[in-house]
């Protein structure tokens, strides 16, 4: 439980709310964070979970990097502060200790995504879990800035040498919790300005809930009265909608009305004007739903709602009532691709579009539109989840019409993004876990492989060396790359969001080309949620010179062929290198005459994303 703290930081219990007497009666509350929820996540132990400790790093160090989570779930829109309320003032005061010269400073976001703080990995939360070992963050650290926490910072300090207490304005984020617009996932404080709080290291800590001086949340605000702030909808013709300020229906069947408010209590009555509305259920005290009953008359109608015990609320111009429902037609839309890190605006043309208008892809509504005639502009905002999406435009009254084929949201690298999966230049590889041999045929392997220290592609000083000793009978041989051959679920997450692959290969004089292809490449993408099937396999064809040089080949999404398809066309697949698991190069049963032993060499290979289209 979090505790809501009157005096001595050790009192660890939750006490009744104090107010503040004046005139505006605004309340206030101190809110101590339970020790079970925050901790700290490092690079050096990146399946750690630190919650334990009274103090923790916040670092930007190269190989020792450290972050600070933070979360008050159950006080905040709960126990502590009533939902509705107004926040006047919600502060988070951080405590730290023993800072150097080197504290640089801290930048506060509120995250996007669950987790859960425990014990060591078991069910922690640690560098690459939200919550181990099973739901990952979407990038290491949880520095994804759309997918584990917000893009924009909600508050930034310098960390002053000493031992400061800071305070960080977070009205924003208590206000959207209490308010229900955003989920409760706390905080996340990033290093920045080459911040080195390291307790190991003897240049400072940020202190947590377990130690004397916990984190503390300051909240100032006024409670709610019985009133109607926003209405919605759910009814059949379109998906639940909340947060409007006025709605429109037609009056040929009933519609399923929402409202959102404060102090909604079982017993409270709804009427448009005087027309009781029907199957009134209150949810909790913030939202209650009604049934508009069909054949109104058309006009507009004020939303009254009576407290059986506080009285009546009037809204104002609530609900307006048509009277012929006249379905509007899309006819065509542009573009039909957006980038999820960038967003954009779509452009839709058609007929009988009426204000006021909305659009939505599948179930995200989209804002900023305008409209003339018979087209219509939305915002695509940043941040929709990949995924293609069928697109909708309401009009007013509630009728709504779907666009002819669908929008397609994908994400991917920025441009210069660049991952290297090998480069060959340690002093050793794994030559068993990731990397290995097979053949087609009974019997031993018929090849090696291990590093050559003598000889790599581009500049580099080493390269992986591939000897061929047997196989003259037309038997394959696969060199393999598995990120994980004990767990089929893992993918290459590097590169995840990239739309090429690039490698070196060099090939012997006297290795055969043909008019087809003398190497394939064969690739496999995951299902992560499917732990024993292979997934589906493809083949890139390759035809190089054996001329003992390196060449250069780049992959793209544009893919040869796929595994028992016999009609296969070949085309570019949307998301290729999304989930990768596996790939290996093959060729050596085409040479069947070259003589015993040769070698190929392979190096460099990395993922990247280009933006020129395929």
């Amino acid at each position: 439980m979090t505790t809501i703290h009157h005096g001595h930081p050790r009192l660890w219990m939750l006490l009744a709310f104090v107010a503040i007497l004046a005139p505006q009666e605004v309340w206030s509350e101190e809110i101590l964070l339970d020790n079970r929820f925050d901790t700290a996540i490092g690079s050096y132990y990146p399946d750690y979970d630190y919650a334990q400790r009274s103090s923790v790093g916040l670092s930007e160090t190269p190989g020792r990097r450290f972050s600070v989570l933070l979360r008050f779930p159950e006080a905040v829109g709960g126990e502590a502060i009533p939902a509705g309320a107004t926040i006047r003032s919600a502060t988070l005061l951080l405590s730290f200790e023993g800072v150097t010269g080197e504290g640089g400073s801290g930048v506060l976001y509120p995250l996007q995504r669950a987790w859960r703080a425990g014990e060591d990995s078991e069910g922690g939360t640690t560098w690459r879990h939200a919550v181990a070992p099973t739901i990952p963050w979407a990038a290491r650290g949880a520095a994804d800035p759309l997918r584990d926490h917000a893009p924009e910072i909600e508050d930034a300090h310098p960390i002053p040498q000493g031992s400061p207490e800071i305070a960080w304005d977070v009205t924003a984020s208590v206000q959207g919790w209490v308010s229900g617009v955003l989920p409760n996932h706390g905080w996340i404080l990033l290093p920045r300005d080459g911040a080195r709080l390291d307790p190991y290291a003897g240049t400072g800590a940020f202190l947590t809930a377990e130690s004397t001086r916990p984190p503390r949340l300051l909240v100032e605000y006024a409670p709610a009265n019985f009133e109607i702030t926003r209405l919605g909808l759910r009814d059949a013709a379109r998906p639940a909608r909340r947060n409007l300020r006025h709605l429109t229906v037609a009056n040929d069947r009933p519609v399923r009305m929402l409202v959102t408010g404060n102090r909604f209590v079982p017993g409270m009555r709804l009427w448009l004007e005087n027309v009781p509305l029907e199957e009134v259920t209150v949810e909790n005290a913030t939202e209650a739903a009604a049934t508009i009953p069909a054949g109104l008359a058309p006009g507009h109608y004020d939303l009254v709602g009576e407290h059986p015990e506080e009285g009546s609320f009037r809204y104002p111009d609530a609900v307006t009532i048509s009277d012929a429902a006249q379905a509007p037609r899309i006819t065509t839309f542009a573009p039909q691709t957006f980038v999820q890190s960038v967003g954009g605006r779509i452009t839709i043309e058609g007929e009988g579009f009426f204000p006021p208008l909305s659009v939505r892809l599948g179930s995200h509504f989209l804002d900023r539109i305008e409209a003339a005639g018979g087209r219509i502009t939305a915002r695509v905002p940043v941040g929709l989840p990949e995924g293609d999406y069928d697109l909708f435009v309401t009009n007013g009254d509630g009728t709504v019409t779907q666009a002819p084929g669908s929008v397609s949201i994908e994400w991917h690298r920025p441009p210069g993004y660049r991952f290297t999966l090998e480069d060959f230049e340690g002093t050793t590889f794994d030559d068993h876990f990731k990397w290995y041999t097979e053949t087609s045929h009974e019997g031993p392997d018929y090849g090696q492989i291990e590093l050559d220290r003598e000889t790599g592609a581009n500049g580099s000083h080493q390269s992986l060396k591939v000897t061929v000793t047997g196989g003259n009978q037309g038997g394959n041989f696969y060199v393999y790359y598995h990120i994980n051959r004990d767990d089929k679920t893992k993918i290459i997450e590097g590169a995840r969001g990239c739309n090429r692959m690039r490698f070196f290969i060099k090939l012997p004089t006297g290795f055969k080309t043909y008019d087809n292809y003398n190497i394939h490449v064969g690739t496999y993408m995951k299902d992560p949620a499917e732990r024993s099937a292979e997934g589906r396999h493809f083949y890139h064809h390759l035809n190089i010179e054996g001329d003992d040089r390196w060449h250069e080949v780049i992959l793209t999404p544009l893919v040869d062929h796929e595994r028992d398809q016999l009609d296969w066309i070949p085309g570019v697949l949307r998301g290729y290198f999304d989930t990768f698991s596996k790939f290996y190069f093959n060729g050596i049963k085409y040479q069947e005459d070259l003589p015993r032993p040769f070698s190929i060499w392979i190096d460099e290979i990395e993922f990247y994303y280009e933006p020129e289209v395929i």
